[in-house]
């Protein structure tokens, strides 16, 4: 899938841009301040309706204007043209020109992989932070998964509510348990399906990446399945003690290992960014291998911080038949033979 336009109307600092005849590997360069990283940021808002650089939409919108807007026109994909528009008090997602009232008949539509230089944080930062990354990959492989994915947290936060209470009711507590172990189920048949096609992909792209010189592994701590094989009396009595919800999605964690060891702990900055990296090779080939169709991969000044050898391998990486969108601050960094088209943004 090829995104061949992008319109930005009131986003960020782009009161309005028009991008068309957009090729297979686009460059934009200039100072910071000049809106290279919001033309990635907007594909991504395309895709999956949020931005890849905060959590609140509001933050999109362009000084004193009331929505942003973006559009696209694309070939080889299952739409043509996609548009979201998002006000505080209103978002509108069209394909092909017909509204999708539900979130979910948006997406998956256009596929998106981002490699950018604070990704670290995917190894030093939270389980939330990854279980945000594994549920975004997750539901762009399975359509099973985002409904089960909506439909739990909904579920959770009911249940919450409940357990909260002085004296929790067995009974709604029963009519909230079962629908929340189905869709828990579904969720964790995704996560370790995904979590064991994703290991080995790994691992090629970080033997790239490193020489060969280390070996990384990916391990799903998979408490929503342990949490299943208890019986309502024992989650019952665990939870009302506790009075929060033990069963569901929300305490699953990956962590990623280096020669055996956490790499949290025992990888040092650029061993950490570089596995982060060979995560994100191996994120895009897992959707190519799923959907049959290579993510559009937005790449944030990724390589800038990697040693001289490891730029040349990450330059390397790049398959050369995905759509690939760069912002860098320095033109010089891209090597002639990544065939970017550069465009300066002064």
């Amino acid at each position: 899938m090829v995104l061949e336009s992008l319109v930005l109307e009131n986003f960020r600092c782009h009161p309005e841009l028009h991008l068309s005849g957009l090729g297979p590997r686009m460059a934009w360069v200039g100072p910071n301040g000049r809106g290279k990283t919001s033309i990635l940021e907007a594909a991504h808002v395309l895709a999956r309706v949020k931005s890849f650089r905060t959590h609140q939409n509001r933050e999109l919108i362009a000084w004193g204007a009331e929505r942003f807007g973006v559009a696209g026109r694309f070939s080889g994909g299952s739409a043509t043209r996609l548009k979201v528009v998002w006000s505080p008090e209103e978002r509108v997602l069209e394909a092909d020109g017909r509204p999708c009232p539900a979130f979910r008949d948006y997406w998956g539509k256009f596929l998106v992989a981002v490699f950018q230089n604070t990704d670290r944080q995917l190894v030093q930062g939270s389980a939330a932070l990854r279980r945000q990354w594994a549920d975004g990959l997750a539901a762009a492989l399975d359509p099973a998964y985002l409904p089960a994915l909506q439909s739990a947290q909904l579920l959770l936060r009911q249940k919450n509510a409940l357990l909260r209470q002085h004296r929790p009711d067995r009974a709604v507590w029963d009519s909230l348990t079962t629908p929340l172990r189905r869709h828990s189920a579904v969720l964790a048949a995704v996560r370790g399906s995904m979590t064991l096609a994703l290991a080995p992909l790994l691992a090629a792209s970080c033997a790239r990446l490193g020489g060969g010189r280390e070996a990384l592994t990916l391990r799903l701590a998979d408490e929503t399945s342990r949490q299943l094989e208890r019986s309502d009396a024992e989650l019952w009595e665990r939870e009302s003690a506790l009075r929060t919800a033990r069963l569901g999605p929300h305490r699953d964690d990956w962590e990623i290992g280096i020669d055996g060891r956490p790499l949290r702990q025992f990888g040092s900055e650029g061993q950490q960014k570089s596995a982060v990296l060979a995560l994100r090779f191996a994120e895009a080939a897992l959707i190519r291998q799923r959907r049959g169709l290579w993510p559009l991969l937005l790449v944030d000044d990724a390589a800038n911080e990697l040693d001289p050898p490891r730029q040349e391998v990450f330059w390397s990486l790049l398959p050369g038949d995905a759509q690939v969108f760069l912002a860098t601050t320095r033109a010089g960094g891209i090597p002639a033979a990544a065939g970017f088209e550069v465009a300066a943004l002064d």
